[in-house]
């Protein structure tokens, strides 16, 4: 007996077969935005013991992924208010914590070439250059977004939009701890310039996978981690991490109707292949989150940099396409500088300090900033550089520091001796802390005090001595005068043979001095 085939089971299932949208993607963890630093931090790493995986307590709630933004596979805020949803985070706002903005691409720019553009490789070995890929895996646009859950849990959301719908596309996602950049020769690397150091991976980086099976019908989640060696996956440098975190941690869909880019999205421009200018198309647009403080490896997982990149399969090991490269801080970063107006003075000079706080990210920092007063285990005589260095009473004083630099200055009278305080700033981002410091060391050295011996005058032709004495004992180097002409050189005691005025002067090697005068003259009765 044969059986009739359902004709309208069959054309269902090339529809879906032709239309799926398939995502991947991968998450890594650092601070927001960059700047110039003392010292060079490459992993940007939360200093917060206190921020645990949330998964090691199995009674602690996990917040859904769908707490901060409407999975749906639309891009409209519907209803409008939180969750958010891609037209709040992209045009008007919306509630996050940090956004990327919308990373265009556009059509043949910025492709994978080279037998060593794959996952497994290292980002030293990946190459890119311009150039066409097919329709259905060239990429428009990508964005990303990071949010604190209702019980402060770190959940990351992305999305992506492509050029052509005609066929299964398979996209990853990374989120790289370190900055990359697609630099001008055609590598990876630290910066834009050729010049710059080759990117690399760092333990931490992650790639979520998410695979389509049963013709579009199952979504599977696989999230790798960066472990360098011993991964589970061929070649070792990936881990799969996926059985760590509950169900439902990393979710994504694709979208079922086709989505109009509202007119207040300045930077989001999507041309599509088929139809019309700022209308993505059904099955175009992919959208994904992933609770990062579900999986042990990631609660603490900070980043710089995102990329999404579509792929030949949902292999692990595939062939890469197109990719879209951008910058996402998700973690605080700081530095400071210390700079005293003179290192050297003399006793009685105010020394005052400038201090150069950098938030190299994209957004509002909070943070304290407190010098020792050298006295590095004694906090009871720490002082607020904010507060014009007023010694802290109770806690010191939270500051917001926007993007760039900010200056605090501090004016103090140090007494003699060499002064070396330490400062400190703490920067503050949602779960995350990050700290920097600077020190400056001030010599102050003590005036000369300088005397002469009470000779005045005699009746014997002034045949005498005149004795200068540095009450200080500094050390300095004296010099003398008569009438104002150089009399002498580096001597305590002179021969007195004519009147005058006589002025022994006393010059540290920082430059202090003091000086004493005697005069001199002959007079018929006096003591000497």
């Amino acid at each position: 007996m044969t059986r009739k085939p359902n004709l309208w089971k069959l054309i269902l299932g090339l529809c879906v077969i032709a239309c799926l949208f398939v995502g991947t993607w991968a998450r890594t963890g650092v601070p927001v935005a960059s700047a110039k630093k003392m010292t060079a931090v490459p992993l940007k790493a939360s200093t917060n013991p206190a921020n645990l995986p949330r998964t090691l307590d199995p009674m602690a709630p996990l917040d859904t992924v769908t707490s901060v933004i409407e999975l749906d596979g639309d891009i409209a805020d519907n209803p409008a208010g939180a969750p958010d949803d891609w037209e709040t985070i992209n045009c008007d706002g919306g509630s996050a914590l940090v956004k990327s903005g919308v990373i265009f691409d556009g059509l043949g720019t910025t492709i994978f070439t080279g037998g060593g553009s794959k996952d497994p490789e290292n980002l030293g070995s990946w190459k890119h250059k311009n150039g066409s890929v097919p329709d259905k895996d060239e990429l428009l646009n990508s964005y990303a977004a990071k949010y604190i859950g209702p019980t402060g849990d770190d959940v990351l959301v992305f999305g992506a939009d492509r050029f052509g719908n005609d066929g299964t596309a398979f996209m990853g996602f990374w989120f790289f701890t370190n900055q990359v950049f697609a630099a001008a020769d055609g590598k990876f690397r630290t910066g834009p310039l050729a010049t710059d150091t080759l990117a690399t991976h760092s333990i931490g980086d992650v790639l979520v996978l998410i695979e389509f099976t049963q013709g579009g019908a199952v979504a599977t989640a696989k999230v790798f981690e960066w472990v360098g060696t011993n991964g589970s996956e061929q070649g070792g440098t990936l881990n799969d991490i996926t059985g760590t975190a509950p169900a439902g941690s990393v979710l994504s869909l694709s979208n079922a109707s086709p989505q109009t880019i509202p007119n207040s999205c300045g930077t989001w421009q999507h041309d599509p292949k088929v139809g019309p200018n700022q209308t993505i198309q059904v099955n175009a647009f992919f959208e994904g989150a992933i609770n990062l403080s579900a999986f042990p490896a990631l609660s603490n997982a900070c980043f710089s940099s995102f990329l999404a990149e579509t792929r030949s399969s949902a292999s692990v090991t595939a062939t890469l396409k197109d990719f879209v490269l951008g910058q996402l801080d998700t973690c605080p970063d700081i530095s400071i500088t210390k700079v005293a107006d003179d290192t050297e003075i003399c006793a009685g000079t105010p020394t005052t300090y400038t201090y150069t706080v950098t938030n190299p990210t994209s957004f509002n920092l909070s943070a304290t900033v407190v010098d020792d007063n050298e006295t590095p285990a004694n906090t009871a005589d720490d002082l607020d550089v904010t507060k014009n260095c007023a010694t802290i009473v109770g806690s010191p004083s939270s500051v917001t520091l926007s993007p760039g630099n900010t200056v605090y200055q501090c004016t103090r009278t140090l007494s003699a001796g060499t002064h070396t305080h330490v400062v400190t700033a703490t920067a503050t981002f949602g779960n995350f802390s990050s700290t920097a410091t600077a020190t400056e060391t001030v010599t102050v050295s003590a005036n000369p005090d300088m005397s002469i011996d009470n000779f005045a005058c005699n009746t014997s032709g002034l045949a005498s001595t005149l004795t200068a004495t540095d009450l200080n004992s500094s050390g300095a180097t004296l010099s003398w005068t008569r009438n104002g002409a150089a009399f002498a050189g580096n001597v305590t005691s002179i021969n007195v043979t004519l009147p005058g005025v006589y002025v022994v002067t006393a010059t540290t090697t920082g430059g202090c001095s003091d000086t004493a005068s005697r005069t001199v003259g002959i007079c018929t009765t006096c003591a000497p």
